[in-house]
């Protein structure tokens, strides 16, 4: 059943590596290595505070930090280059979803008046 067209719009944002689920940091390790494979950098995410960003913010601040450029299409390519790394590290890791989570998510999922696909 769909709700009325009138009703409020909800929207559930989640942090996802560390909230729902953990990663044993593949990410920092592919996003230090992406810098390396990119750019010859090897410092890690060293001096950042990654906790809540976004892959992009923390992407743009590694760039500025190390004095390279993080217009939109550096990014973009850093991205893409960490992406396929974080592919590699994820199987390294012993990584899972935090306990209760699938559950929220089964429950958010059938409740209509939270999930709308797009």
């Amino acid at each position: 059943m769909k709700p009325a067209a009138s009703s409020p719009r909800k929207l559930l944002l989640w942090d996802i590596d560390g909230t729902i689920l953990h990663t044993g940091k593949a990410g920092e390790a592919a996003l230090g290595r992406a810098m390396g494979k990119l750019h010859g950098i090897h410092r890690g995410l060293q001096g950042l505070e990654i906790a809540g960003r976004t892959d992009r913010w923390i992407v743009e601040q590694l760039l500025e930090r190390d004095g390279k450029p993080n217009g939109a299409e550096e990014v973009a390519r850093f991205l893409d280059v960490y992406v396929e790394l974080l592919a590699e590290e994820l199987p390294k890791r012993n990584g899972g979803l935090h306990p209760g989570v699938l559950g929220i998510l089964e429950e958010t999922h059938q409740d209509l008046n939270w999930f709308r696909p797009c």
